[in-house]
This record gives C-alpha cells, structure tokens and sequence, in this order.
C-alpha cells in the first residue's frame, strides 16, 4: 500500500485490517501451541513418544505465519509514515 496515494478512511481500514490480521495470528500462533501441548499428553497419557514431525510440522506453520505477521506490520506502519508525512504537513 502506497501510503501517499491513499484518503484517510483507506488507511484506517488498512489498518484496521493489519491490526485484525496479527490478532487473528496471534489466536492461531496460541492454537498450534495448545494443540502441540495436548499431543505432547496424549502421547504421555497412552506411554507413547511424541510423533517429532508433529512438532517440526507445528513449529513451522508457527514460524511461517510469524515472518508474514511482522511484514505485515512493517508494511502498515510504513505505509502509515508515509501517510502521515504526505498528507499531514
């Protein structure tokens, strides 16, 4: 997003949409941990190892999704100082 190019109600909803986006990763980041931790029991509870790829497979959405969670805020907030020092000189 060009944050020269943009009115002011197209940059709040980008960022309004940033914002909604890391806090849904955020949910999603907590939910692989839960579901890892739940593995990890089970496989504790039935006296079995832990598959290691289900680990490595969950680190990896994990890691993934966190690289496209900060260049998403590394876009917006950019976009936003450009917003700013174009339009509020």
């Amino acid at each position: 997003m060009d944050g020269a190019q943009v009115s002011e109600q197209q940059m709040r909803a980008a960022a309004d949409a940033a914002r909604n986006f890391i806090a849904q990763s955020d949910v999603y980041q907590t939910c692989l941990a839960e579901m890892l931790t739940a593995a990890k029991t089970q496989a504790t509870a039935d006296g079995k190892p832990l598959d290691p790829s289900l680990e490595t497979t969950v680190k990896a959405k994990a890691d993934a999704n966190q690289k496209v969670k900060e260049k998403v805020g590394v876009e917006i907030n950019t976009a936003i100082d450009v917003y700013k020092q174009t339009h509020l000189k």
